[in-house]
């Protein structure tokens, strides 16, 4: 085994090691979490199964180059049956660890072992498989972002939606009692009076358009999200819209369809929103459209807002929660996504023997109904200009390491 197949192996297990091994927060709106042998109970069930499998990928590759096909799949059963293990018995602790884990684990591996035995193919494809491959490529991408256009909306019925009430529960559930002081909410013309600290807790539905103000003395010091306003439908207990806070920031959940297929909801986030003495009072108005969600605090004369646009570019944030968005962080994942999500059709594309303004004709038609037709039919905000140009530099990307491929081939 000579030493890049040894690095590969080595920075691979210590990326699964880091992603698996490091102390979490369970995050959920139960209380409790679903039990070792429950097949896909878990309410973010869905965006851990796809984390799962492409945490996976890498390490089943460099298994199959360092061992063979053979060794490398048992060994990543193996590992991935090892760590469910220790998070099953608490190490490390913040964990959840169920069966479904390890089917994820091993079909990533799985995965990683056929990249490696079909490499060349890949790589170097026919003009026919190219042709299949930037097909398949292409139809991918128009489900993927159909997936997310379609996740990023809400179920919104204009003839049920009336006034708010208060809600009969105690509690928040799954969430801890807040230590702040909600003066009083103020939706749809009604003024809802909170006398004592804990969150204000309404029932009703929400509308395609809302908007909330709530006004809040004081602040909780914890650093988890603590609900100061919890909004749930009459006959469900589940949130559908949050405003809380979480250490000096404000956030804002809402209820997306992302929450039937088990997905990461995104949050708005207000940094700084309670970075003071705790003592002043301060107004929050948070706005939720279809298109975009925003918030606004002032106190004392200083204003400060926050908004989110719904657009294509966040499919990324339904299989994680540790990179929050707003960030440096948040902004390169957004970069990468659309250029890694075009990158194999410009790359197939170009290596299936076809002349230039046929395969710049697909990738326009591709383009145009994945980027321009899905946001208006979805109704979520359309899509950016950066986002545009991070689509088309993907494809060029692809096209330009195609021709590079081709080129070093050639000179072999």
């Amino acid at each position: 085994m000579n030493w890049q197949r040894i690095t590969l192996l080595v920075c691979s297990l210590l990326f699964v090691a880091v992603a698996t091994l490091s102390p979490g927060a369970y995050q959920s709106s139960t209380a409790t979490p679903a039990g070792f042998w429950c097949f896909a109970c878990d309410p973010l069930s869905g965006s851990d199964a796809i984390a799962n499998t492409l945490m996976f990928v890498p390490l089943g590759a460099a298994l199959a180059i360092a061992f063979g096909r053979g060794r490398a799949l048992f060994t990543g059963v193996l590992l991935s049956i090892g760590i469910e293990t220790l998070q099953h018995f608490g190490i490390p602790s913040g964990r959840d660890s169920n069966i479904t884990d390890v089917m994820t684990n091993s079909l990533g591996t799985m995965f990683g072992l056929q990249i490696v035995r079909h490499w060349h193919t890949l790589i170097a494809p026919s003009a026919r498989t190219a042709r299949t491959l930037s097909a398949a490529s292409a139809s991918f991408i128009v489900f993927v972002l159909a997936l997310t256009a379609w996740a990023l909306g809400r179920d919104v019925n204009e003839q049920s939606i009336g006034n708010f009430e208060r809600s009969e529960l105690p509690f928040t559930p799954g969430f801890g009692w807040y230590h702040g002081y909600v003066l009083n909410t103020n939706v749809r013309q009604l003024d809802f009076e909170h006398p004592g600290d804990g969150p204000l807790i309404l029932k009703g539905e929400l509308a395609a358009v809302d908007t909330f103000t709530v006004r809040v003395a004081r602040r909780d010091e914890r650093n988890a999200l603590v609900p100061l306003l919890y909004i749930h439908k009459t006959n469900d207990t589940l949130p559908q819209l949050i405003v809380g806070q979480s250490g000096i920031d404000a956030r804002v959940r809402i209820a997306l369809r992302a929450a039937r297929l088990r997905f990461v909801v995104p949050e708005l986030i207000l940094p700084r929103a309670f970075a003071d003495s705790g003592k002043e009072i301060r107004t929050l108005e948070v706005v939720v459209r279809p298109e975009s969600w925003s918030i606004q605090s002032e106190r004392s004369g200083i204003t400060a807002s926050a908004t989110l646009p719904l657009t294509l570019g966040l499919g990324w944030t339904f299989v994680q929660g540790a990179i929050r968005l707003g960030g440096t962080a948040s902004a390169f994942i957004s970069i990468v996504w659309m250029c890694v999500l075009f990158f194999p059709v410009g790359f197939w594309s170009a290596q299936h023997g076809s002349r230039l303004g046929v395969v710049a004709g697909s990738f326009a038609f591709v383009l145009a109904t994945a980027l321009w037709v899905l946001p208006s039919y979805a109704g979520i905000a359309p899509t950016t200009l950066l986002e545009w140009v991070e689509a088309i530099a993907g494809f060029i990307a692809g096209i330009s390491c195609a021709r590079l491929t081709q080129r070093r081939r050639s000179a072999l």
